[in-house]
């Protein structure tokens, strides 16, 4: 027997795809093809998050990094300031990651030296920014399992733009695979279809 609710989710929906959303349908049409279910795009905005919390932290420590008092003489140079090590330790991990390892080690042994409290935080931060880039899981074609089979789980699918001729393309009828995989695994999850462009050269489509 059809759920009442989501029959009337779905009348409401069509009625804006066809009213004031007509123009939010027209521009959804550039979605990308990845995220087809509620925990596609929850790992997308956690990923997003931890990318601004670092941005935040290392602007944070820049604003705060004073340089060191340190003792000069003639034959041994001025020690680094933490502006200059913590710009070092960004480049080192921003570019080749955990292969610069040993090398993100160093840096913050120098930065301990200088300034324990600018290490201490940048330690922080490194962590933080390696457990965005490892344990973080976006799962593609599939739903994990383990997700509740309710009506608390709720799939979206996102629409795209048709052919011409009215005819699916290969995008959309990828992600519909992937959207009847994981209501045949959660058959009692509730199913979003949003909408996408018409055809061009087929008005009933």
């Amino acid at each position: 027997m059809p759920d009442e609710r989501k029959v009337r989710a779905m009348i409401d929906l069509c009625r804006y795809e066809n009213g004031e959303g007509r123009e939010d349908v027209r521009i959804r049409r550039y979605y990308r093809a990845d995220y087809m279910a509620l925990q596609l795009i929850k790992s997308w905005i956690f990923t997003s998050i931890g990318y601004i919390l670092i941005l935040a932290l290392i602007t944070m420590a820049a604003m705060t990094a004073a340089a060191p008092a340190c003792a000069e003489t003639q034959n041994e140079p001025a020690a680094r300031g933490t502006k200059d090590i913590t710009k070092e330790l960004t480049v080192y991990y921003g570019n080749y990651g955990d292969e610069a390892e040993q090398k993100t080690r160093e840096l913050l042994k120098e930065l301990y030296a200088v300034d324990p409290a600018a290490g201490a935080k940048w330690e922080s931060i490194m962590k933080l920014w390696k457990t965005v880039n490892t344990d973080l899981t976006i799962n593609e074609g599939v739903l994990p399992d383990g997700l509740p089979d309710t009506d608390e789980l709720c799939l979206v699918v996102l629409g795209f733009q048709l052919n011409p001729d009215g005819s699916m393309k290969d995008e959309l009828v990828e992600r519909l695979k992937v959207a009847k995989a994981g209501a045949e695994k959660y058959p009692n999850a509730c199913i979003v279809c949003t909408g996408g462009g018409t055809a061009s050269g087929n008005a009933s489509a």
